[in-house]
């Protein structure tokens, strides 16, 4: 079980916050004791088996940008999953991947806070990654959403496959 994980050194002070809040929160939502290398290595010391990979899942998503308030979500939920899409491997030419990555944000940030909001995610952008958390197959729909918009797909098919997977999302809950 490794138990050190390496994050950008841009989001250690989101990670550690204001005279180490958001370390202090994470420690008591997995019941876990945390070193924080200002490198951005962080070594988990001490954790429950059962809060291990959760508690690794909230790293990786402060690794993008998530805040330490948002990744509890991970300790209070067991279907809670986090995915990463990689776009600068995905999409190796620069010019190519800000253009796409400018379409999955949408004027002003819509593009995204829309399929947030219609599939009850949380996304966050980061240089040439994106992290989506939510619920297993919120997530899911959320990250072929982004695909489609990363292939270069039409708003009006995006908008119309975002549209079928709310409302078959909709009626799994309903069920």
């Amino acid at each position: 079980m490794d138990s050190a994980i390496s994050i950008p050194k841009k989001w250690v002070s989101l990670l550690l916050g204001r005279r180490g809040r958001g370390k202090r929160i994470l420690e008591k939502a997995f019941n876990a004791k945390l070193k924080v290398d200002p490198s951005g290595k962080i070594e988990i010391i001490e954790c429950p088996p059962e809060n291990y990979v959760a508690l690794r899942n909230a790293l990786y998503a402060i690794s993008v940008g998530f805040a330490p308030e948002d990744v509890t979500f991970f300790a209070e939920d067991d279907s809670a999953t986090l995915d990463i899409i990689d776009t600068k491997r995905e999409i190796p030419k620069e010019n190519h991947r800000k253009r796409l990555l400018g379409r999955v944000i949408g004027r002003g940030g819509s593009m995204y806070t829309q399929i947030a909001n219609a599939l009850n995610v949380r996304i966050r952008i980061d240089d040439d990654r994106i992290g989506i958390m939510g619920h297993l197959e919120n997530v899911q729909s959320a990250v072929s959403i982004i695909r489609l918009i990363l292939s270069g797909a039409q708003f009006g098919t995006v908008y119309r496959e975002l549209e079928r997977r709310k409302a078959a999302l909709e009626y799994m809950e309903w069920k």
